[in-house]
Formats: structure tokens, sequence, C-alpha cells
């Protein structure tokens, strides 16, 4: 398992909640597998080492986590970051061909392309089975972030990995991502059509209640900061980073007009961090409204998610973000909590609309508060969205379904390449 980026369950990070590779990785585990998963020794999220050197540990008695050091960076978009992702590589590429225990195959997810590429070249000199799991649409993104005046020259400056991409999906053994449209975009790259070792698996989300004193420690912490205050608030919560693609200008301002009407009763619990963290401080200064706690723990996501009425998920317009459903989504889902999200398209809104268990908007600070005074107005037709996002999660999104059906899929790969005896 290859996956950075992620919260690592050690230090600062020990109780967080873990994302998709972790989570694999602890599901192929637990199922007694011998696992290896390699990762980043710098936290994604608090933008700090969990260790000055590179690192081995040991979480169980059949996972592993070699974490290594990169030079990390201070914003999710910068040369800082792309000069650590290459360092990763590099030590990837290193180390990997000195560990002698050959793996039956190895998951990797993208991004980086630097890394991907690094596991590729690695299981086609080894003889191993790779597959690429599609989360972020790597490289083509960068494009869409550039000026409109200048995406002809990016597109040029960033040629060497468009070049890098195209090699790597066309090495990889096989393709897996979050949607089939993910899958198809990678299969692109590749230059073929779907086959048998390609397959589409939603993010997905651990049920399991964590345990009895951390709940109670989280609900004195929300106690503290005021949650459970008032007579039936109507909550609104975020919980997520807050960097440059975060857009969370329009619930805000939502925040503001709801206080100007006298709406005392909503509360909105902004909760993490991030480069814009303190411009959106400074927007919503002195409303009684809004409270950003900052990062929690998965105690505190839990019990937040469940006194509340509403998860706001708001998603920049971009063509990768329309053909994902995100991480934030099936959180709140399996809280069985209703979702508000932008954009009003894509295939969150679709799904959205197609199972009634929330609503899509175009963005604008008017729409929201219409929205949440009508919500707000009928909670009866709050808790019928709850219960069908209840059942949507179970359904399709459950930790427990998606892992044993990732890990059936890489299964019946290893074996299949074995038998086959042939890179395809």
């Amino acid at each position: 398992m290859v996956a950075i980026g992620e919260p690592v369950p050690v230090g600062l990070a020990a109780t967080d909640r873990l994302h998709r590779g972790g989570s694999l990785a602890r599901f192929l585990a637990a199922a007694g597998h011998e696992v290896l998963w390699w990762t980043s020794a710098f936290d994604h999220f608090r933008k700090a080492h969990l260790f000055k050197t590179s690192t081995s540990l040991r979480l169980s008695e059949t996972l592993g986590v070699r974490l290594l050091h990169g030079c990390g960076y201070g914003g999710n978009v910068s040369l800082s970051r792309i000069l650590d992702q290459r360092s990763i590589a590099r030590q990837f590429e290193h180390e990997s061909q000195e560990h002698e225990a050959l793996p039956d195959i190895v998951v990797s997810a993208l991004p980086p392309v630097e890394l991907c590429s690094s596991v590729v070249h690695y299981g086609r000199s080894r003889g191993v089975p790779t597959v690429l799991d599609m989360r972020d649409m790597w490289p083509d993104i960068f494009l869409t972030l550039a000026p409109a005046v200048l995406r002809p020259f990016s597109r040029l400056l960033l040629s060497p990995m468009f070049r890098m991409m195209r090699n790597t999906c066309m090495g990889a053994t096989g393709i897996v991502g979050i949607t089939g449209e993910f899958v198809d975009w990678g299969l692109g790259y590749a230059g073929r059509t779907r086959g048998d070792y390609d397959r589409d698996f939603p993010l997905a989300y651990a049920t399991q209640e964590p345990a009895s004193e951390a709940v109670s420690a989280a609900v004195r912490f929300w106690k503290d900061q005021g949650l459970f205050g008032g007579t039936d608030p109507f909550v609104i919560a975020y919980v997520g980073s807050m960097n440059r693609t975060d857009r969370l200008e329009c619930l805000l301002e939502a925040a503001s007009r709801l206080t100007r009407e006298h709406n005392d009763h909503f509360r909105f619990v902004v909760c993490g961090v991030g480069d814009q963290m303190e411009r959106f401080k400074r927007m919503a200064a002195g409303n009684p409204l809004v409270s950003f706690p900052g990062w929690i723990d998965a105690a505190a996501i839990y019990v937040l998610l469940r006194a509340s009425m509403i998860g706001f998920d708001p998603l920049p317009v971009r063509s990768d973000i329309v053909r994902g459903i995100n991480n934030k989504a099936v959180e709140y889902l399996s809280a069985g909590l209703p979702i508000i999200s932008m954009p009003e398209n894509g295939v969150l809104a679709d799904l959205l609309r197609d199972e009634a268990c929330g609503l899509s908007f175009d963005g604008t600070a008017d729409v929201l508060v219409r929205m949440l005074v009508r919500l707000d107005a009928d909670r009866s037709a709050v808790r019928a969205m709850s219960e069908k996002s209840a059942a949507l999660f179970r359904k399709r999104f459950a930790a427990d379904r998606v892992y044993k059906d990732m890990m059936d899929h890489l299964t019946f790969i290893a074996t299949d390449y074995k038998s086959a005896g042939s890179v395809p």
C-alpha cells in the first residue's frame, strides 16, 4: 500500500480519522494479510513532520508503516509540495529496491504522479502487479487552477508530468478509482478500455463508534463550545480544510444574513485548519452563530455530526470535482446527515437528488438562506432526508462493504496475475 497526504495514526494524529489508504491497509491487516504501508513522515493537515527522519513502525502484528521523510511544504499548491513529493518518490524507488520481501500486489494512491511512477517502475522491474487508485485528477487540475490566459503555457510547462502520467497509467496492471468517471479518466491516459482489473470503489467510512471515554470527552468539548446551548438549535456542520479551493464564503455570508434577521437559533460549526482559516474567521468576526473549533479528532467529529441537522459540502466548479464524490460527503452520510452541496451539478448533486438525501445549489448566499429557513421550518423533511442518507450509506459507502469488495478485487488481480506469469 502506497498512500501519502493521509492521517497516520501516530503522535498528534493518533486519534485522527483514517482516510482511504490507511483504512484499507488496516482492513487488509485485520483480515490476516501482511501489509506494509508506505507513506510520508509529513502531516499534510497540520503541516508538520511527524518524525525528523524516515521511520518504520508496526501498528499491529500484520500492519507495518514506512514513513519517508521529505522537505515538507506550507501550501497545498506550491513548489515546495512538488519538491517534497519528488523527494518521497526517489526515496521509495531507492528503498523498495532494497526491500527483499516481494509483495503479492502494490496499490498506489494517485496523486502524486511521481510516486505512482516509481511504484509502477518497481512493479514492472520486479514482476509485481501494480494498481493505481485514482483519487484526484492530477495533473489535469493544475490547468484549471492557472489563469485562463496562462493555460496554454501551463500545459507546455507541465508536459513532463503529463508524459509521466501517460507512461504510469500505461504501465499499471490495473486502475481503480473513487467513481466510474475517475476510472475512465485513468484509462484514457492508459489508452485502453476497461478490463477485468479495472473497477470503481467509492470512498468509504467506518461506522464503529469511538470508545466511550473519547465520546464523553467529545461531548464535554462541544458543551464548552456552546453547541448544546439554546433551544433546539439548527446546527449546520462543516468538517474539512480551509484552503483556497474551499468555498466557505457563501456559508459565512448566509450566517451573517440570518444574524441580521434575528434567526438566532441557527448554529454554524466550521471545523478544520488551512491557509484561509484566518480570513474566514475575520469574515465571521463578531457573529455569535459561527464557531471555529479548529482541528478536531474522530470522536469530536462523531459527536458533532450526530448533533447536527445539515452537513455543508462546498466544492469548486471543476471538471474533476463534478465527476467525484468526496470524503466529506461520505462522512456526513455515515451519520445519517442530509447534505447541502455546491455546485448544483455533477455526480454528487445527482446522487443527492436521486436518493432524496440532500440539496445542491449554485453557491449564492440568498439561495442558501432560503434553503436553511425552509428546512428549519419543516424539520420532518430534514428527518426524512436523514433516514434516506443513513440508508444510502449502508447500501453503498459502509467501510466493511467497500473494503471487502476492494480486498476481493486485489486478491483476484494478484492470483490471476501470478497464474498468467507475465505482465499484461
